[in-house]
């Protein structure tokens, strides 16, 4: 029994050492392709930039998404990315990833898309133009006036007085075609 746990186990490091072997060979294949992207990217080639837009735009679509709030800004966001990253190519040193770089680039773009959708602050003491002239911003207050509100709280009490005086069935008819908005017929259905 002994014999076989060990052969497993020399197995399973062997293999894991394999794994780590590979992932660095890939991990070195990789950034050795992007350096050599990069590089005919930056002389000129637009066939490399391309490479590195397909290579990375699923990843760059992602972390657009997660700073904006919905699916077309992301996108949009992501596309002001590798517009900035095109037209800013010459300035990338190298010192990092170049999809480290494009990171910095996109959560930028992010923030300034955010910076463009506050809302413009308007004061109410500001005097609307119009065809007579300035005017003063009027405000409508939409909020029931003290007469509305009490009539409000007394229909209330009135309704649930009433509804509490109806049988079971009744109530569950009324609640459905007079609140819920379902037909005569399709109450009564519902109800029985």
């Amino acid at each position: 029994m002994s014999i076989v746990v060990e052969d497993w186990m020399q197995m399973a490091l062997t293999s894991e050492s394999n794994r780590t072997t590979l992932s660095s060979a890939v991990s070195e294949s990789a950034s050795w392709d992007e350096e050599k992207l990069v590089r005919a990217a930056k002389g000129g080639s637009q066939t490399a930039f391309e490479q590195l837009v397909e290579r990375y735009e699923g990843r760059v679509f992602r972390l657009a998404r997660s700073v904006a709030q919905n699916r077309e800004d992301a996108e949009e966001i992501a596309q002001d990315a590798f517009a900035q990253a095109f037209k800013n190519l010459s300035q990338f040193r190298g010192d990092s990833r170049f999809y480290t770089w494009l990171v910095r680039i996109t959560i930028n773009a992010g923030v300034m898309k955010l910076r463009r959708r506050r809302v413009q602050v308007v004061s109410i003491d500001n005097e609307v133009e119009s065809e007579d002239g300035a005017q003063p911003c009027e405000i409508e207050d939409c909020r029931p006036t003290p007469e509305h509100w009490y009539l409000q709280q007394e229909l209330q009490k009135i309704l649930t007085t009433s509804m509490g005086q109806l049988s079971p069935g009744h109530r569950a008819v009324f609640q459905l075609r007079e609140v819920e908005g379902f037909s005569k017929l399709h109450a009564n259905s519902i109800s029985h």
